[in-house]
């Protein structure tokens, strides 16, 4: 008989699809029998490509905790649960499965929030960081999406009982190319929302403004993500990619709204270089995340599925396997001088690419360990 596992996630994180896919990936090739338990989408998104997953929809209109009350005498039929972090619905959660008898790992984000909480008197903060501990002392083990985030857990000893694994928001996949268009320009890419209070946008345009002054135009930057239009700072930053599309025509590309999937997987496919301009901190809650330390970023994920270099401004750290792949700059001054390199040459993307097979050998071989060890102690 396989051993049964169930992957509870009822609320539609679509930013967090690869991260399902590859624990069904990863717990079919040991022929397990998974059962999914979310919204109709990921049933959509995930039924064709494995026919043998089993589903337990979350219908419209129904609450967390009816939905996880609804599924307490399936869950008991698992070896062991995966549990997506909850959003909104930690109490739901408390009171419609916690208590259910078998063995449960979940899944945290963002670790000083659910590990090391900021003391408040706020009523809401209170009950919040309270319903984090109840639930992480009354879960087998947590996962977390990145080695690193592992390393500062165990590093603080934040966890005081329980295990904790890392398996990636995506398995690597190896020899995953796709052709691509032979450009004029070299495209460097942005993934990511247009969010001014996650990510810095003064020091790429101000340094591509320059190089444009220089009759430089062989260098075209894409933003490839929709504006959130609801932080005001936002407008500023597309007020200021106009200003420099009026004077030099068509040198940085962006959406209005949301990205058709053709064209949002052509610029990930044909890019020179990707770019990580996110700002130190994660600036939403109280408690304060650090990115590739407490926080991952999904740019790992894009660098070794697309196998492109990344120019990281600022102090995010990747994967140790990812540094070599990987342009440290700081400030405009380095990132403009980069950018000429760029423009003429001297700095070539291959450079940057080249044995990234090799890479991803060696992170699979990383991730294999990790589940190795996850299921010495499930079983």
């Amino acid at each position: 008989m396989k051993p049964k596992l169930g992957i509870i996630a009822p609320q539609l994180m679509k930013n967090h699809f690869s991260y399902y896919e590859a624990l069904v990936i990863l717990f079919s090739n040991l022929n397990y029998e998974i059962t999914f338990f979310g919204c109709s989408w990921f049933k959509e998104q995930l039924s064709a490509k494995f026919p043998l997953l089993k589903f337990y929809v979350r219908p419209e209109n129904t609450s967390a905790f009816s939905f996880f009350r609804s599924i307490r005498a399936k869950v008991k039929q698992c070896d062991f649960i995966i549990i997506e972090q909850s959003y909104g619905v930690t109490l739901s959660y408390i009171f419609g499965i916690s208590r259910v008898k078998v063995k449960k790992l979940y899944t945290i984000h963002n670790v000083n929030s659910w590990l090391s909480p900021t003391f408040s008197f706020m009523p809401k903060a209170t009950l919040t960081n309270w319903a984090h501990r109840y639930i992480i002392s009354n879960v087998d083990g947590i996962i977390v999406v990145s080695a690193n985030l592992k390393k500062e857990i165990n590093k603080k000893k934040l966890m005081a009982k329980g295990a904790v694994f890392y398996l990636p928001f995506r398995y690597p996949e190896l020899n995953n190319t796709s052709d691509k268009t032979k450009n004029d320009c070299h495209l460097i890419v942005v993934p990511g929302t247009i969010n001014p209070l996650r990510r810095d946008y003064h020091v790429v345009l101000e340094a591509l403004e320059n190089i444009l002054r220089l009759g430089i135009h062989n260098i075209k930057v894409v933003f490839l993500g929709k504006p959130i239009f609801e932080i005001k700072e936002t407008s500023q930053v597309i007020d200021s990619i106009n200003k420099i599309n009026r004077c030099y025509k068509n040198a940085i590309l962006f959406w209005e709204d949301f990205i058709p999937q053709a064209e949002f997987d052509y610029y990930l496919n044909n890019a020179s270089f990707f770019v990580s301009n996110l700002k130190e901190f994660y600036p939403y809650g109280k408690n304060r995340e650090i990115y590739g330390v407490t926080k991952e970023t999904g740019i790992p994920v894009l660098m070794y599925q697309y196998k492109k270099p990344c120019i990281i401004i600022g102090s995010y750290a990747p994967p140790k396997q990812l540094v070599k792949h990987t342009i440290k700059t700081s400030n405009t001054i380095q990132l403009e001088s980069l950018f000429k390199k760029i423009s003429t040459g001297e700095v070539k993307q291959e450079s940057f690419a080249k044995g990234y097979n090799k890479t991803l050998v060696e992170m699979r071989g990383e991730i294999n360990e990790e589940i190795r060890s996850l299921l010495r102690f499930v079983n």
